[in-house]
């Protein structure tokens, strides 16, 4: 049997099982609670815009304006760049230009509404982005309602007329022509985030979970397998073997190979043969080593008539002048170290010894 990698990865599946479920779990939760607030804040995030809920409005007593777009760019993908298309709409020159067609100061009513509400930070026009449909949405709030609609109209027509040079290279959709925001109640707003709750798709939510797992499970696995690569002590065969060519058997009850490891560890027959392990071998390990007592092998040096096995912690201990037929290397999951394997079958290569690695579980 050489596929003993498969063995071990599925017995490394189940011993990590529990991690890699929980993980999945909280990585499914997780996304699926982004999903869900991402959902909500898009309701929200729209109804801001379409819904008077400003504080400025409010000071003011007026309902700002507003008017929905897309952009899209020659290959079919959406333009999102919220920042440039709010610089576009208030450059200086936008706002002189503004003045000669419209007769509105946008400069001077936004420098007064910043002193009366002190809100210093007050743009009369501000643009936002959809994240769940990438639609931009343009509020103007100057104190006036008529004013308000006169400059969302006015934005509009430039905007659909290709004034703005910068968007040329645009498709533009037009998805909501100018007009007042509404004026709304707490008892509405009420309402409104009921009906969002209500609206948000169980079925977008279980695939945000689903995804969430799936990332979870592949992210901790391969973290799991990386940890295991460069551990200390050596616990699975594809740690530490990385050819399954390499001469190496796997000793495990499930595999039902115990009494085939006196005949691997015999072959060749010769005269005596190195048992490295970096822990002392007990009877149990020594009788798995042996198999049979029928067998041809013993760590009892006094029986020449068979094959000696020799116990010892390091290569650095024997005496190579013996000729010994090759080295027998013992790890033990979760108690052999990566360093001293290592150390072990670099010795090995230097006095040109055959290596074959038992791995008792």
């Amino acid at each position: 049997m050489k596929n003993y990698h498969v063995f071990e990865i599925k017995r490394f599946l189940v011993k990590k099982i529990k991690l890699i479920v929980s993980s999945a779990i909280i990585f499914g939760i997780a996304l699926a609670a982004l999903g869900y607030f991402k959902q909500i804040n898009a309701e929200t995030q729209e109804k801001d815009v379409v819904n008077d809920e400003s504080e400025v409005s409010d000071y003011l007593d007026s309902r700002a304006a507003y008017f929905r777009f897309y952009l899209e760019k020659p290959d079919g993908d959406p333009f999102r760049k919220v920042g440039t298309i709010q610089e576009l709409f208030t450059t200086d020159e936008m706002y002189e230009e503004l003045y000669r067609d419209e007769q509105i100061d946008l400069e001077s009513i936004e420098e007064t509404i910043r002193e009366e509400t002190g809100q210093t930070e007050f743009n009369s026009i501000d643009t936002f982005q959809d994240d769940s449909n990438n639609m931009y949405v343009i509020r103007f709030e100057t104190g006036e309602n008529k004013r308000n609609l006169d400059l969302a109209n006015y934005y509009y027509e430039l905007l659909l007329n290709g004034k703005f040079e910068m968007l040329n290279n645009l498709n533009i959709y037009s998805i909501t022509s100018p007009k007042l925001v509404k004026k709304v109640t707490d008892a509405e707003l009420e309402e409104q985030k009921i009906s969002s709750e209500k609206n948000i798709s169980l079925k977008k939510i279980f695939l945000y979970f689903v995804i969430g797992a799936i990332g979870g499970t592949v992210f901790i696995f391969i973290t799991l397998i990386i940890l295991e690569l460069y551990s200390k002590k050596l616990n699975f065969s594809f740690a530490y073997i990385a050819d399954e060519s390499n001469d190496f058997i796997v000793v495990d009850k499930k595999l039902e190979n115990k009494m085939m490891v006196g005949n691997y560890v015999g072959r060749p027959f010769g005269n005596k043969k190195i048992v490295l392990s970096e822990v002392s071998l007990g009877k149990d390990a020594k009788t798995t080593l042996i198999g049979n007592k029928n067998n041809e092998i013993t760590f009892d040096e006094i029986q020449k008539n068979k094959l000696t096995l020799v116990e010892e912690n390091t290569l650095n201990n024997i005496k190579l002048m013996n000729n010994y037929v090759e080295v027998i290397i013992v790890v033990f999951p979760g108690i052999t170290t990566r360093k001293w394997y290592e150390t072990q079958r670099m010795l090995c290569k230097l006095y040109e010894l055959p290596v074959k690695t038992v791995q008792l579980n």
